[in-house]
């Protein structure tokens, strides 16, 4: 890929690491003050601007690679399908995804001001029915690849499991934690793939 847009992009490190790579990286983020604060450098050269992802400020089939991190979980339910939808139209090539699939972890600790956080749960086949819709194709093989996905994983290598998402709008499903080092690895362990 030559160009990029971080949607989403906090204080900005990725777009300041794919620059210093030579690529041609822009972010929008929500907060104008986390901009100010962590990269003014980038906010007054115009790599990075303050926005909304409902409402991309960018041409059709603006970049090759569109990538929100830890994002789409904190938007406004009603807001789901516009935000899908920019995604889709500004991304020439690729979608580069992650999504939290489950509650904030602050929502079970003895402070519970950032509970709620995550107000856009919803199972992975909710995603990606309604980024199909928009035009996105789903290439498994990636995500299975970045996933590393794993049905070992049963019983008592399970815990902390819990129902997340709602019923009545996307769906329910489990999420559970599991103790595995190589999650946080490095490629040369030799229990990694």
């Amino acid at each position: 890929f030559n160009n990029m847009l971080d949607a989403g992009t906090g204080n900005g490190a990725l777009v300041r690491m794919m620059r210093s790579h030579g690529k041609s990286a822009w972010g929008i983020e929500l907060s104008k003050a986390v901009l100010e604060q962590e990269c003014p450098d980038m906010l007054k050269a115009g790599f990075v601007e303050p926005g909304v992802l409902t409402n991309l400020p960018f041409a059709d089939n603006s970049f090759d690679l569109v990538w929100s991190s830890d994002v789409l979980e904190h938007i406004h339910p009603e807001e789901a399908e516009k935000v899908v939808s920019e995604l889709v139209r500004v991304s020439r090539r690729f979608l580069v995804l992650t999504i939290s699939l489950k509650g904030h972890t602050k929502a079970t600790a003895a402070n519970n001001n950032e509970a709620g956080r995550h107000t856009m749960l919803r199972p992975r086949h909710w995603w990606e029915a309604t980024f199909r819709k928009y035009g996105a194709i789903v290439n498994k093989e990636l995500f299975w690849a970045m996933q590393e996905f794993d049905h070992r994983y049963k019983g008592n290598d399970l815990h902390e499991c819990q129902m997340e998402g709602d019923a009545n709008d996307g769906g329910l499903y489990e999420v559970c934690k599991i103790d595995n080092p190589w999650l946080v690895g490095k490629r040369e362990q030799k229990n990694l793939r």
